[in-house]
């Protein structure tokens, strides 16, 4: 997708859409690729064919600006590659393990894609990567034809496992999808936020003034958001943990950073 972000290295940057990563590396596969705009399934399904080997993307994107299509796309995009023998693969490295309010975003729309990979959320902060995968892919390579030097480590497995047990115990995944309607609610009040978008608690809010001020002064203040390709956007994804103090303390640190650059821009 021409929003999609799937990593630096010179495959995942191969896939990504932003030109400015991926010119940094000119030997990339990016010659063998197509970028669509992410929810145009006319333009998709327009240059498909049995010579596509896979269809790839965020089911939300993060950094490409925090944008989601249409159940109707991701249902549409599954038909799509049965039709064609194509492989969806879903990368929920940043959506996976609870952040969008269901444990795969995904599921947020009945789509099992048939590889899924993640990392970010997965062992609570200890290194990890992973992909999931169908059936039909898991039983194609032949014993010997893909190997890992540090896959399946058991530290790493311990940590998933504990992460998995804890994501359960505390019910963090609807903890993420109650607490997206407190953001909705608290930051629906704020006359310079446009709208919010995403789902749980990975979500994009649209400002209506550049973000980067708002970024600076929001860490001045000891909150840490992040930026994205959409100027007027800041990106949060705070911990599946966080309550409704915390959001309403993020909002009154908003309106203090929005009130702070505003009289920056009178001065």
């Amino acid at each position: 997708m021409e929003s999609g972000f799937h990593g630096r290295t010179i495959g995942s940057l191969s896939v990504t859409g932003n030109p400015k990563l991926r010119d940094d590396f000119p030997d990339n596969l990016a010659n063998l690729t197509d970028f669509v705009p992410l929810g145009d399934f006319d333009t998709l399904e327009a240059m498909m064919s049995e010579d596509v080997a896979a269809i790839i993307l965020e089911p939300i994107t993060s950094v490409g600006g925090v944008r989601i299509a249409s159940r109707k796309y991701y249902d549409s995009l599954r038909e799509l590659c049965l039709g064609y023998g194509t492989a969806l693969i879903f990368d929920e490295v940043q959506t996976g393990f609870g952040r969008t309010g269901e444990m795969f975003a995904g599921m947020h729309w009945g789509v099992e894609p048939d590889i899924c990979t993640s990392a970010k959320g997965s062992a609570g902060g200890f290194p990890l990567g992973l992909v999931i995968l169908s059936e039909a892919i898991s039983s194609a390579p032949a014993p010997g034809e893909h190997g890992c030097t540090f896959g399946g480590g058991p530290l790493a497995m311990a940590a998933l496992k504990a992460n998995l047990e804890i994501i359960k115990e505390q019910n963090l995944v609807a903890n993420a999808a109650a607490m997206e309607l407190v953001v909705r609610d608290e930051l629906g009040r704020i006359p310079e936020v446009k709208a919010v978008t995403g789902k749980g608690l990975l979500l994009g809010i649209e400002l209506e003034c550049p973000a980067k001020p708002i970024i600076r002064n929001l860490l001045e203040q000891k909150i840490i958001v992040g930026g994205c390709d959409r100027p007027g956007m800041i990106r949060l994804l705070p911990p599946l943990t966080v309550q409704p103090e915390h959001i309403k303390q993020f909002a009154e640190a908003l309106v203090k950073a929005l009130a702070t650059a505003a009289q920056g821009v009178g001065a």
